[in-house]
């Protein structure tokens, strides 16, 4: 409610100006934006040759030398592996992978769980200011694969209601010890997803219940039978 609030006021300030404000679909400040009447906008899949032109922005922006050679590789291994292609179509994986090939100079995963596995792990580990020990890291992927198996269980297998996704990661967390259920509520704990990490997405509402899934379908089947 205060971001919405500071957004109104800026807004009603310079009611001259045109606004754009960006959010994840799974930020409840987008439903609301969306009823004071802005119009929404969402991101479509991203095509090769805007997959290309991330790339090679991408190593201008950040390679301080053989930016180019380095982004022309990425963008051959893009063409060349489908799988990896098909991940690229979304901005936040093409973000990942981009991370990943920049800081292994190029040597991505051969192997596509691993190259799931990395990913994954390097989404979870950034919006934390502490570097996350491997403990916790199975922690996150136990709970996160209890979550994917409850979904692919679902009739639709791509969706979770909340309240069924909250139960879930609930008996998740006492599972692993009654200590983490106290530490961490189920309801922070899928918003920390969401959020934060970007690995949920939220449908937004069927009826009077919100529906969350994974960003990726690839994401979700590899968590499954992590």
């Amino acid at each position: 409610r205060n971001v919405l609030r500071q957004i109104d006021e800026l807004m009603n300030s310079f009611a001259e100006n045109r606004f754009v404000i960006t959010t994840r679909q799974a930020d409840p400040v987008m439903k609301e934006l969306g009823h004071q009447g802005l119009r929404l906008r969402t991101i479509q899949p991203l095509n090769q040759a805007q997959q290309a032109d991330f790339v090679l922005r991408y190593y201008e922006a950040w390679s301080t030398r053989g930016g180019d050679q380095q982004a022309r590789d990425l963008i051959e291994q893009l063409a060349r592996n489908q799988a990896l292609g098909q991940m690229a179509s979304n901005p936040l994986l093409l973000c990942q992978i981009a991370v990943l090939h920049f800081k292994s100079k190029g040597a991505l995963p051969r192997r596509q769980d691993e190259l799931y596995f990395k990913c994954i792990r390097h989404l979870i580990q950034r919006r934390h200011p502490d570097q996350l020990s491997d403990e916790q890291f199975e922690r996150y992927f136990g709970l996160l694969g209890d979550l994917a198996l409850a979904i692919l269980l679902e009739k639709e297998r791509e969706w979770l209601p909340r309240a069924r996704a909250e139960a879930v990661l609930s008996q998740a967390l006492k599972a692993q010890s009654p200590e983490m259920e106290r530490e961490q509520s189920a309801d922070d704990l899928l918003q920390q997803m969401s959020q934060q990490w970007g690995l949920l997405v939220s449908e937004g509402k069927r009826g009077l219940e919100e529906n969350f899934g994974f960003v990726h379908r690839s994401f979700q089947d590899f968590l499954a039978a992590y």
